[in-house]
């Protein structure tokens, strides 16, 4: 493509001496042809037609410092003025240019912040709920009071994440569904895949871990049970933090050495700033063995009473 001088120019009632013609002969039908002007004012007036290998270029508004350019149903241009502080661009409607219009009290708005890096914000002034929605459904929202609620489905999870009590500052998580049926709530997975979940059901909660038959093997019945039970030493005992209340439990480590999977963490065991790494228990995991220990104890009384 060639760009040309002229004396005759082509733009309608312009400057005769600043025309310049663009011959495209030559140049494949449909090739993008990009032209920029350095002049804002510049009329750049249609030249050829959309069919041949002509460039064909729309009108462009005069606009000035402060206006955005816009362009109407019909193709036309026009201009818009930038608001002032506190406006926002509104729709016009289909056809019908936008214009800045002064923010309703408790209107929307979008912070970018006053430097460079700082903290942006959005949301709104008044005291309604800020939604997010995904195909004309709320998928998460957050409340006049900070409550923060995703919704999964259209009857499970409201995941609702909130502080319970301005003056003790409570922080309280919990997860609510529209059904009395069973609904899993919670999933706890790993590489190996899903290994657990917190179910609810009517009017009860199942706190359930992996136990399908189908990922065990070596499957044997349990013996030596009673003597297992009796190295237990369950005792009494308060938390330091609360010396005021006495608990029936175990020592971890001991318990550990009894039914290892019960226990979680090592004694004794410090983190890389020599602070202290608790261990935990899960005392269900205790539940086999009472129950072998105890058939095992019902087995020799049937044989006392049989004899």
């Amino acid at each position: 493509m060639s760009i040309k001088y002229s004396d005759s120019g082509f733009l309608d009632g312009a400057d005769e001496t600043k025309k310049l013609s663009f011959d495209v002969s030559g140049v494949t039908t449909g090739t993008t042809r990009t032209i920029t002007m350095p002049d804002a004012n510049v009329d750049l007036s249609s030249v050829g037609t959309p069919d041949d290998n002509s460039v064909t270029l729309a009108k462009m508004a005069h606009g000035t410092d402060g206006e955005l350019i816009t362009y109407d149903a019909t193709g036309a241009p026009a201009n818009v003025a930038v608001g002032t502080s506190g406006q926002v661009l509104t729709s016009g409607g289909a056809g019908v240019a936008p214009t800045f219009q002064t923010a309703a009290a408790g209107g929307d708005f979008s912070d970018g912040g006053d430097t460079a890096g700082a903290d942006r914000t959005i949301g709104n002034n008044d005291n309604y709920a800020l939604n997010f929605e995904i195909g004309g459904t709320t998928r998460m929202a957050i409340d006049s009071v900070g409550n923060m609620l995703i919704q999964i489905s259209s009857d499970v999870y409201l995941k609702h994440f909130y502080t319970d009590g301005v003056s003790d500052g409570v922080v309280t998580s919990y997860s609510k569904c529209n059904s009395t049926s069973g609904k899993k709530h919670y999933y706890f997975g790993n590489p190996n895949g899903w290994v657990g979940n917190i179910e609810s059901s009517g009017s009860q909660t199942n706190y359930n871990t992996s136990s399908d038959y189908r990922l065990k093997e070596n499957v044997v019945p349990m013996t030596g049970s009673i003597t297992r039970l009796k190295a237990l030493k369950p005792s009494q005992f308060n938390f330091i933090a609360d010396d005021t209340t006495t608990v029936d439990g175990f020592l971890a480590h001991e318990a550990q050495a009894v039914v290892p999977e019960c226990v979680s963490g090592t004694k004794d065991a410090v983190d890389d700033d020599g602070d202290a790494v608790m261990q935990g228990i899960d005392q269900s995991k205790l539940v086999p063995l009472l129950v072998s220990a105890l058939q095992e104890a019902i087995a020799r009384i049937e044989v006392l009473e049989n004899n």
